[in-house]
C-alpha cells in the first residue's frame, strides 16, 4: 500500500540520530503521541549498545509480544464464543506460521531497525490471527449461535485492524525505515484481512459467492500469475488501487456488523466485487500491454522485469 523508499544506510543512520538539544514533552493530546514514540524510539536507538533495538531485536520482541496478542485475543474471542481454549490455540498456531515468514524475508528489510510501522503491522497481525482461528473452528466445529454482541465485537476488532492500516505507512515514512519488506508485509495482512472477514461474512449466511470474490481476488490473480508471467510485471503506484482496496475491507466490515442483512447485505457485496473486478481489470490490460510493448522492441527476450509489488 505504501511506496517502497530506499535510502542510503548512513544517511539513514544520520536521520535516526537526534539532536542532543531535543527533548521529550508529556504530550497533550493524541496528535502529539506519534512524535512522543517517535522520539522514544530515537533515545533508545542512541543507546543500543546490547543492539536490543536492531533490526532483529526489534523483530524479535514485536513477534514475541504480537504472539502474546493472538493468545489473548483468541482466548477472549473463545469465552465469548464458546471454545477458548481451542481458539487460543489455533490463533497462536496462525501466527507462528505469518513470524516464521517474516523471519525468513527479514534480511530484505534494508534499514537497520524493525522499526514502529512494522511493530504495528504485526500486531496487526495478531488480530487477523485470532479472526482466522474463530473462521477455522467455526468452519470444522460450529460453536453456538452468533449473537448480536459478539457479531458487534468482531466487527469492531476488524475496524480497529483496518484503522491502523495507513498509520503504519505514515510511521515508515516519518521514521525513514519504509522498505520492500515492509510495503509487502503490510500487503499481505490487508489481503489475510479481507479473506478471513470474506470467510466470516459468507459463513454467517448473509451473502452469497459475491462476498468471498472480495476475499479470494488477489490470490486468484497470483495464481494467474504462475501461468501467465506477464502478470508479474510491475504497476505503478495508484490512487484507484488504494481506495478500492479500502473500500473492499470497509465493505467487509460493514457487513460483518448486524446492521446490514440480505438483501441489502447482497447488493453492497455485488458492488464491492464490481468495484475490486474493475481494478483489477484495469491493472491487468496495463500489465499485458506493457508486457506487449517490450516483447515487440525486444523480440525474442523476456522482459527486464517480472516482479510485482
Amino acid at each position: 500500500m505504501s511506496d517502497v523508499v530506499e535510502g542510503d544506510r548512513a544517511d539513514q543512520r544520520q536521520a535516526y540520530r537526534p539532536a542532543r538539544s531535543r527533548t521529550l514533552s508529556v504530550p497533550r493530546g493524541l496528535a502529539d503521541l506519534p512524535d512522543l514514540a517517535a522520539g522514544l524510539t530515537q533515545s533508545a536507538l542512541d543507546a543500543r549498545s546490547s543492539g536490543l533495538f536492531s533490526r532483529g531485536g526489534g523483530a524479535a520482541i514485536a513477534l514475541v509480544s504480537a504472539c502474546v496478542t493472538a493468545l489473548a485475543l483468541g482466548a477472549v474471542i473463545g469465552l465469548l464464543h464458546g471454545s477458548p481454549f481451542m481458539l487460543a490455540f489455533v490463533s497462536v498456531a496462525i501466527f507462528s506460521a505469518i513470524a516464521s515468514f517474516v523471519v525468513v524475508f527479514l534480511p530484505f528489510h534494508t534499514p537497520s531497525i524493525f522499526g514502529l510501522a512494522n511493530t504495528v503491522t504485526t500486531f496487526r497481525a495478531a488480530i487477523v490471527s485470532a479472526l482466522a482461528a474463530l473462521l477455522i473452528v467455526e468452519t470444522q466445529f460450529p460453536l453456538v449461535p452468533v449473537s448480536e454482541p459478539f457479531a458487534w465485537f468482531i466487527a469492531g476488532l476488524a475496524v480497529f485492524c483496518l484503522s491502523l492500516d495507513g498509520f503504519d505507512g505514515w510511521l515508515a515514512r516519518r521514521q525513514g525505515t519504509a522498505s520492500r519488506f515492509g510495503a509487502r508485509y503490510d500487503m499481505e495482512v490487508d489481503a489475510a484481512l479481507a479473506l478471513v472477514l470474506a470467510g466470516l461474512v459468507f459463513m454467517s449466511g448473509k451473502t452469497g459467492v459475491a462476498i468471498l470474490g472480495l476475499g479470494l481476488m488477489r490470490y486468484l490473480f497470483l495464481a494467474a500469475a504462475e501461468v501467465f508471467p506477464v502478470l508479474k510485471g510491475e504497476l505503478a503506484p495508484s490512487m484507484r488501487r488504494k481506495t478500492v482496496c479500502v473500500l473492499q475491507i470497509a465493505i467487509l466490515c460493514a457487513l460483518a456488523t448486524p446492521v446490514f442483512t440480505s438483501p441489502v447485505s447482497d447488493a453492497i457485496a455485488w458492488i464491492g466485487f464490481a468495484a475490486l473486478l474493475y481494478s483489477f481489470g484495469v491493472d491487468i490490460v496495463a500489465l499485458v500491454r506493457d508486457g506487449h510493448r517490450k516483447t515487440t522492441k525486444s523480440p525474442g527476450n523476456a522482459p527486464a522485469s517480472e516482479t510485482r509489488p
